[in-house]
Protein backbone atom coordinates (compact mmCIF):
# COMPACT_ATOMS: atom_id res chain seq x y z
CA UNK A 1 0.00 0.00 0.00
CA UNK A 2 1.69 2.98 -0.92
CA UNK A 3 0.80 6.23 1.10
CA UNK A 4 -0.67 9.43 0.02
CA UNK A 5 2.58 11.53 0.76
CA UNK A 6 4.11 9.65 -2.39
CA UNK A 7 3.29 11.68 -5.99
CA UNK A 8 5.25 9.43 -8.37
CA UNK A 9 5.98 5.88 -8.99
CA UNK A 10 9.91 6.43 -10.18
CA UNK A 11 12.24 4.06 -12.37
CA UNK A 12 12.21 0.58 -11.48
CA UNK A 13 10.69 0.45 -8.21
CA UNK A 14 8.91 -3.08 -8.19
CA UNK A 15 10.98 -4.59 -10.92
CA UNK A 16 11.05 -7.88 -10.84
CA UNK A 17 8.83 -8.43 -8.08
CA UNK A 18 6.80 -11.65 -9.30
CA UNK A 19 5.44 -12.26 -6.09
CA UNK A 20 3.54 -9.13 -5.82
CA UNK A 21 -0.28 -10.14 -5.93
CA UNK A 22 -1.80 -6.64 -5.16
CA UNK A 23 -1.03 -2.40 -5.35
CA UNK A 24 -2.61 0.04 -3.64
CA UNK A 25 -1.76 3.40 -5.38
CA UNK A 26 -3.13 6.75 -3.55
CA UNK A 27 -4.78 9.64 -5.96
CA UNK A 28 -1.46 11.33 -4.81
CA UNK A 29 0.29 9.53 -7.39
CA UNK A 30 0.68 11.81 -11.20
CA UNK A 31 2.72 9.48 -12.95
CA UNK A 32 4.08 5.42 -13.15
CA UNK A 33 7.92 5.87 -14.44
CA UNK A 34 9.80 3.48 -16.56
CA UNK A 35 9.87 0.11 -15.91
CA UNK A 36 7.73 0.67 -12.81
CA UNK A 37 6.23 -2.64 -12.47
CA UNK A 38 8.33 -4.80 -15.23
CA UNK A 39 8.13 -8.52 -14.72
CA UNK A 40 5.65 -8.41 -12.00
CA UNK A 41 4.36 -11.44 -13.01
CA UNK A 42 1.57 -12.31 -10.03
CA UNK A 43 -0.36 -8.95 -10.17
CA UNK A 44 -3.61 -9.86 -11.00
CA UNK A 45 -5.60 -6.23 -11.22
CA UNK A 46 -4.60 -2.79 -11.19
CA UNK A 47 -6.32 0.46 -10.37
CA UNK A 48 -4.54 3.11 -11.61
CA UNK A 49 -6.20 6.62 -9.75
CA UNK A 50 -7.45 9.61 -11.86
CA UNK A 51 -4.66 12.07 -10.85
CA UNK A 52 -1.92 9.97 -12.86
CA UNK A 53 -1.37 11.65 -16.81
CA UNK A 54 1.40 9.32 -17.85
CA UNK A 55 2.24 5.83 -18.18
CA UNK A 56 6.06 5.57 -19.31
CA UNK A 57 7.61 2.87 -21.43
CA UNK A 58 7.65 -0.48 -19.79
CA UNK A 59 5.62 0.18 -16.93
CA UNK A 60 3.87 -3.08 -16.43
CA UNK A 61 5.79 -5.49 -19.06
CA UNK A 62 5.73 -9.05 -18.44
CA UNK A 63 2.72 -8.93 -16.02
CA UNK A 64 0.90 -11.99 -17.49
CA UNK A 65 -1.21 -12.67 -14.46
CA UNK A 66 -2.94 -9.12 -15.08
CA UNK A 67 -6.40 -9.46 -16.09
CA UNK A 68 -7.70 -5.98 -15.53
CA UNK A 69 -6.46 -2.80 -15.45
CA UNK A 70 -8.57 -0.18 -15.02
CA UNK A 71 -6.83 3.44 -16.80
CA UNK A 72 -8.41 6.33 -15.69
CA UNK A 73 -9.45 9.54 -18.12
CA UNK A 74 -6.87 11.68 -16.63
CA UNK A 75 -4.18 9.43 -18.35
CA UNK A 76 -3.02 11.39 -22.00
CA UNK A 77 -0.52 9.04 -23.10
CA UNK A 78 0.45 5.31 -23.00
CA UNK A 79 4.16 4.87 -23.28
CA UNK A 80 6.68 2.55 -25.57
CA UNK A 81 5.68 -1.23 -25.03
CA UNK A 82 4.11 -0.57 -21.31
CA UNK A 83 1.79 -3.45 -21.54
CA UNK A 84 4.30 -5.46 -23.47
CA UNK A 85 3.64 -9.09 -22.86
CA UNK A 86 0.45 -8.91 -20.38
CA UNK A 87 -1.14 -12.39 -22.30
CA UNK A 88 -4.12 -12.11 -18.77
CA UNK A 89 -5.70 -8.96 -20.61
CA UNK A 90 -8.96 -9.50 -22.34
CA UNK A 91 -10.22 -6.25 -22.96
CA UNK A 92 -8.84 -2.35 -22.86
CA UNK A 93 -10.88 0.40 -23.00
CA UNK A 94 -8.32 3.55 -23.81
CA UNK A 95 -10.69 6.18 -22.38
CA UNK A 96 -11.00 10.17 -24.21
CA UNK A 97 -8.38 11.86 -22.41
CA UNK A 98 -5.56 9.75 -24.00
CA UNK A 99 -3.47 11.24 -27.23
CA UNK A 100 -1.28 9.20 -27.94
CA UNK A 101 -0.79 5.07 -27.55
CA UNK A 102 3.00 3.97 -27.91
CA UNK A 103 4.74 1.83 -29.91
CA UNK A 104 4.27 -1.60 -28.78
CA UNK A 105 2.04 -0.41 -26.34
CA UNK A 106 0.30 -3.73 -25.90
CA UNK A 107 2.26 -5.98 -27.84
CA UNK A 108 2.17 -9.49 -27.41
CA UNK A 109 -1.05 -9.07 -25.30
CA UNK A 110 -2.29 -12.90 -26.83
CA UNK A 111 -4.88 -13.10 -24.15
CA UNK A 112 -6.54 -9.37 -25.60
CA UNK A 113 -10.15 -9.99 -27.22
CA UNK A 114 -11.36 -6.71 -27.63
CA UNK A 115 -10.10 -2.86 -27.69
CA UNK A 116 -12.21 0.61 -27.01
CA UNK A 117 -10.19 3.32 -28.20
CA UNK A 118 -11.32 6.77 -26.96
CA UNK A 119 -12.10 9.84 -29.41
CA UNK A 120 -9.39 11.57 -28.86
CA UNK A 121 -6.05 9.57 -29.63
CA UNK A 122 -4.68 10.90 -32.77
CA UNK A 123 -1.11 8.92 -32.74
CA UNK A 124 -0.97 5.05 -32.57
CA UNK A 125 2.48 3.71 -32.39
CA UNK A 126 3.99 1.11 -34.26
CA UNK A 127 3.23 -2.78 -33.20
CA UNK A 128 1.11 -1.29 -30.53
CA UNK A 129 -1.40 -4.57 -31.28
CA UNK A 130 1.15 -6.06 -32.78
CA UNK A 131 0.94 -10.11 -31.54
CA UNK A 132 -2.65 -9.87 -30.62
CA UNK A 133 -3.27 -12.71 -32.60
CA UNK A 134 -6.88 -13.20 -30.29
CA UNK A 135 -8.20 -9.44 -30.98
CA UNK A 136 -11.81 -9.94 -32.31
CA UNK A 137 -13.72 -6.33 -31.81
CA UNK A 138 -12.00 -2.74 -32.23
CA UNK A 139 -14.40 0.24 -31.82
CA UNK A 140 -12.47 3.16 -32.71
CA UNK A 141 -14.12 7.11 -31.32
CA UNK A 142 -11.86 9.57 -33.32
CA UNK A 143 -13.53 11.39 -35.78
CA UNK A 144 -10.05 12.00 -37.52
CA UNK A 145 -8.57 8.81 -38.38
CA UNK A 146 -5.11 8.43 -35.84
CA UNK A 147 -1.84 8.11 -37.43
CA UNK A 148 -0.34 4.61 -37.33
CA UNK A 149 3.05 3.52 -38.62
CA UNK A 150 2.31 0.81 -40.98
CA UNK A 151 0.08 -2.12 -41.25
CA UNK A 152 2.10 -4.34 -38.50
CA UNK A 153 -0.41 -1.71 -36.00
CA UNK A 154 -1.92 -4.57 -35.45
CA UNK A 155 -1.55 -8.71 -35.43
CA UNK A 156 -4.01 -9.26 -38.14
CA UNK A 157 -6.84 -7.80 -39.79
CA UNK A 158 -9.58 -10.32 -39.65
CA UNK A 159 -11.38 -8.43 -36.49
CA UNK A 160 -14.39 -6.78 -36.55
CA UNK A 161 -13.60 -2.55 -36.67
CA UNK A 162 -16.56 -0.52 -35.49
CA UNK A 163 -16.36 3.45 -36.22
CA UNK A 164 -18.65 6.56 -36.33
CA UNK A 165 -20.89 6.13 -39.37
CA UNK A 166 -20.00 9.81 -40.76
CA UNK A 167 -16.14 8.95 -41.19
CA UNK A 168 -16.74 5.64 -42.48
CA UNK A 169 -14.47 6.39 -45.83
CA UNK A 170 -12.13 8.07 -44.16
CA UNK A 171 -11.43 4.73 -42.11
CA UNK A 172 -12.25 2.75 -45.23
CA UNK A 173 -9.56 4.77 -47.33
CA UNK A 174 -7.00 4.61 -44.90
CA UNK A 175 -4.07 3.06 -45.84
CA UNK A 176 -4.09 0.81 -42.43
CA UNK A 177 -7.52 0.55 -41.12
CA UNK A 178 -9.02 0.07 -44.79
CA UNK A 179 -7.64 -3.43 -44.50
CA UNK A 180 -9.74 -4.97 -42.29
CA UNK A 181 -11.81 -7.28 -43.63
CA UNK A 182 -15.18 -6.52 -41.23
CA UNK A 183 -15.81 -2.75 -41.01
CA UNK A 184 -19.36 -1.59 -39.20
CA UNK A 185 -20.43 1.86 -38.30
CA UNK A 186 -21.18 2.15 -34.34
CA UNK A 187 -25.18 1.97 -34.32
CA UNK A 188 -27.67 1.71 -31.40
CA UNK A 189 -29.75 -1.72 -31.39
CA UNK A 190 -33.69 -1.52 -32.01
CA UNK A 191 -35.40 -2.59 -29.19
CA UNK A 192 -38.88 -2.14 -27.73
CA UNK A 193 -39.19 0.68 -25.24
CA UNK A 194 -40.85 2.38 -22.27
CA UNK A 195 -41.96 5.80 -21.97
CA UNK A 196 -38.68 6.72 -20.49
CA UNK A 197 -35.11 6.37 -20.32
CA UNK A 198 -34.11 3.19 -18.82
CA UNK A 199 -30.23 2.35 -18.21
CA UNK A 200 -28.84 -1.15 -16.92
CA UNK A 201 -24.94 -1.78 -15.42
CA UNK A 202 -23.29 -4.61 -16.28
CA UNK A 203 -20.94 -6.41 -14.28
CA UNK A 204 -18.44 -4.81 -16.21
CA UNK A 205 -19.62 -1.37 -15.18
CA UNK A 206 -20.83 -0.83 -18.87
CA UNK A 207 -24.15 1.44 -18.89
CA UNK A 208 -26.84 -0.33 -21.43
CA UNK A 209 -28.73 3.07 -21.68
CA UNK A 210 -32.41 2.45 -23.23
CA UNK A 211 -34.56 5.18 -24.57
CA UNK A 212 -38.12 5.53 -26.72
CA UNK A 213 -37.96 7.02 -30.45
CA UNK A 214 -39.90 10.37 -30.46
CA UNK A 215 -42.13 11.24 -33.55
CA UNK A 216 -40.60 13.51 -35.79
CA UNK A 217 -37.18 13.63 -34.08
CA UNK A 218 -33.99 13.85 -36.30
CA UNK A 219 -31.06 13.53 -33.75
CA UNK A 220 -30.93 12.27 -29.91
CA UNK A 221 -28.10 13.95 -27.87
CA UNK A 222 -26.94 11.73 -24.79
CA UNK A 223 -24.79 13.15 -22.06
CA UNK A 224 -23.14 11.31 -19.34
CA UNK A 225 -21.55 13.34 -16.49
CA UNK A 226 -19.54 12.67 -13.48
CA UNK A 227 -19.86 15.76 -10.62
CA UNK A 228 -21.00 17.75 -12.95
CA UNK A 229 -17.79 16.99 -15.43
CA UNK A 230 -18.99 15.70 -18.72
CA UNK A 231 -18.21 12.07 -19.34
CA UNK A 232 -19.59 11.56 -22.69
CA UNK A 233 -21.95 13.08 -25.40
CA UNK A 234 -23.31 10.80 -28.01
CA UNK A 235 -25.05 12.05 -30.59
CA UNK A 236 -27.54 9.64 -32.43
CA UNK A 237 -29.63 10.11 -35.96
CA UNK A 238 -33.05 9.06 -36.39
CA UNK A 239 -32.15 5.46 -36.64
CA UNK A 240 -29.95 5.43 -33.63
CA UNK A 241 -26.21 5.57 -35.33
CA UNK A 242 -23.69 7.17 -33.93
CA UNK A 243 -24.13 9.94 -37.31
CA UNK A 244 -26.12 12.61 -38.81
CA UNK A 245 -26.37 10.02 -42.04
CA UNK A 246 -29.95 9.38 -42.77
CA UNK A 247 -30.69 5.43 -43.36
CA UNK A 248 -34.51 5.53 -44.09
CA UNK A 249 -37.59 5.42 -41.74
CA UNK A 250 -37.41 3.21 -38.95
CA UNK A 251 -40.50 1.99 -37.21
CA UNK A 252 -42.13 4.51 -35.09
CA UNK A 253 -43.21 1.89 -31.96
CA UNK A 254 -39.32 1.15 -31.33
CA UNK A 255 -36.70 2.52 -29.56
CA UNK A 256 -33.08 1.97 -28.96
CA UNK A 257 -30.01 0.64 -27.02
CA UNK A 258 -26.71 1.64 -26.78
CA UNK A 259 -24.33 0.54 -24.34
CA UNK A 260 -21.49 3.12 -23.29
CA UNK A 261 -18.17 1.59 -21.83
CA UNK A 262 -15.73 2.90 -19.64
CA UNK A 263 -16.84 4.12 -16.75
CA UNK A 264 -15.34 4.02 -13.11
CA UNK A 265 -16.74 1.50 -10.60
CA UNK A 266 -17.94 2.33 -7.41
CA UNK A 267 -19.79 5.75 -9.00
CA UNK A 268 -22.53 8.00 -9.28
CA UNK A 269 -23.39 9.79 -13.16
CA UNK A 270 -25.79 11.88 -14.08
CA UNK A 271 -27.34 11.67 -17.51
CA UNK A 272 -29.55 13.91 -19.76
CA UNK A 273 -31.26 12.51 -23.07
CA UNK A 274 -32.69 15.01 -25.37
CA UNK A 275 -34.93 14.16 -29.08
CA UNK A 276 -34.71 17.37 -31.71
CA UNK A 277 -36.31 17.81 -34.81
CA UNK A 278 -33.73 18.66 -37.42
CA UNK A 279 -33.32 22.32 -36.89
CA UNK A 280 -32.46 21.36 -33.36
CA UNK A 281 -35.56 22.22 -31.24
CA UNK A 282 -36.38 19.60 -28.30
CA UNK A 283 -39.18 17.85 -28.33
CA UNK A 284 -38.66 15.59 -25.18
CA UNK A 285 -36.14 15.33 -22.43
CA UNK A 286 -35.45 13.15 -19.87
CA UNK A 287 -32.75 13.41 -16.98
CA UNK A 288 -31.81 11.22 -14.29
CA UNK A 289 -28.87 9.27 -12.45
CA UNK A 290 -27.20 5.66 -12.11
CA UNK A 291 -24.87 3.96 -10.11
CA UNK A 292 -21.69 1.47 -11.18
CA UNK A 293 -21.13 -1.16 -8.98
CA UNK A 294 -19.99 -0.95 -5.70
CA UNK A 295 -21.14 2.52 -4.90
CA UNK A 296 -22.07 3.36 -1.43
CA UNK A 297 -25.20 5.91 -1.04
CA UNK A 298 -24.04 9.37 1.30
CA UNK A 299 -25.56 10.21 4.17
CA UNK A 300 -29.60 11.09 2.97
CA UNK A 301 -29.09 9.98 -0.56
CA UNK A 302 -31.36 6.83 -1.70
CA UNK A 303 -29.71 3.97 -3.28
CA UNK A 304 -29.76 3.80 -6.58
CA UNK A 305 -30.57 0.35 -8.90
CA UNK A 306 -27.49 -1.74 -10.32
CA UNK A 307 -26.65 -4.69 -11.13
CA UNK A 308 -25.62 -5.90 -8.20
CA UNK A 309 -27.17 -8.94 -6.38
CA UNK A 310 -28.43 -7.67 -3.16
CA UNK A 311 -29.25 -10.74 -1.58
CA UNK A 312 -26.48 -13.19 -0.08
CA UNK A 313 -28.78 -16.42 -0.08
CA UNK A 314 -28.91 -16.09 -3.93
CA UNK A 315 -25.67 -16.93 -4.10
CA UNK A 316 -24.97 -18.96 -0.86
CA UNK A 317 -22.46 -16.85 -0.12
CA UNK A 318 -21.70 -16.41 4.08
CA UNK A 319 -19.42 -13.91 6.28
CA UNK A 320 -18.05 -14.47 9.42
CA UNK A 321 -15.86 -12.01 10.69
CA UNK A 322 -13.14 -10.95 8.40
CA UNK A 323 -13.85 -14.35 6.15
CA UNK A 324 -15.95 -14.67 2.89
CA UNK A 325 -17.16 -18.26 2.06
CA UNK A 326 -19.00 -19.52 -0.68
CA UNK A 327 -19.53 -22.48 -2.20
CA UNK A 328 -18.33 -21.92 -5.65
CA UNK A 329 -15.13 -19.97 -6.41
CA UNK A 330 -15.20 -16.42 -6.44
CA UNK A 331 -13.54 -13.48 -5.99
CA UNK A 332 -13.43 -10.30 -3.27
CA UNK A 333 -13.29 -6.12 -4.48
CA UNK A 334 -13.56 -3.39 -2.91
CA UNK A 335 -15.39 -0.25 -3.62
CA UNK A 336 -12.68 1.45 -5.93
CA UNK A 337 -12.41 -2.06 -7.80
CA UNK A 338 -9.00 -3.76 -6.71
CA UNK A 339 -8.69 -7.16 -5.67
CA UNK A 340 -8.03 -7.88 -2.86
CA UNK A 341 -8.95 -11.87 -2.34
CA UNK A 342 -5.60 -12.67 -0.90
CA UNK A 343 -6.98 -10.86 2.00
CA UNK A 344 -10.37 -12.87 2.56
CA UNK A 345 -9.71 -14.18 6.56
CA UNK A 346 -8.37 -10.84 7.54
CA UNK A 347 -10.91 -8.64 6.03
CA UNK A 348 -11.43 -4.35 7.16
CA UNK A 349 -14.65 -3.70 8.26
CA UNK A 350 -16.72 -1.87 5.27
CA UNK A 351 -18.64 -3.00 2.14
CA UNK A 352 -17.17 -5.66 -0.54
CA UNK A 353 -17.93 -7.28 -3.76
CA UNK A 354 -17.71 -10.67 -4.77
CA UNK A 355 -17.72 -11.85 -7.62
CA UNK A 356 -19.33 -15.55 -8.26
CA UNK A 357 -20.73 -17.65 -11.10
CA UNK A 358 -21.02 -14.72 -13.23
CA UNK A 359 -22.69 -12.44 -10.85
CA UNK A 360 -22.02 -9.72 -8.44
CA UNK A 361 -22.78 -9.66 -5.19
CA UNK A 362 -22.60 -7.07 -2.33
CA UNK A 363 -20.98 -7.92 1.05
CA UNK A 364 -20.62 -6.10 4.61
CA UNK A 365 -18.07 -7.38 6.84
CA UNK A 366 -18.73 -6.14 10.41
Amino acid sequence: TIPNSVTSIGKGAFYGCSGLTSVTIPNSVTSIGYEAFYGCSGLTSVTIPNSVTYIDSYAFVGCSGLTSVTIPNSVTSIGYEAFYGCSGLTSVTIPNSVTTIGSGAFKNCSGLKSVSIGESVNTIGSGAFAGCDNLKKITMYPMNVPSTQGTETFAHYNAYLYIPCAVYEDYDLDDVFGNFKYIKCITAEEVDAPDKVEIEVDEDNNAIVIWPSTDGAKKYELEISKDGEVFCTLLFNENGQLTSIDFGNRSASVGFQFTVTGLDSASKYAYSMVAMDKTGNELQSYKGTFTTNGYVPGPGEEDEPTSITETLADANITVSGGTISAEADFSIYNTIGQDVTAFNGSLQPGVYLVSIENNIVKVMVK
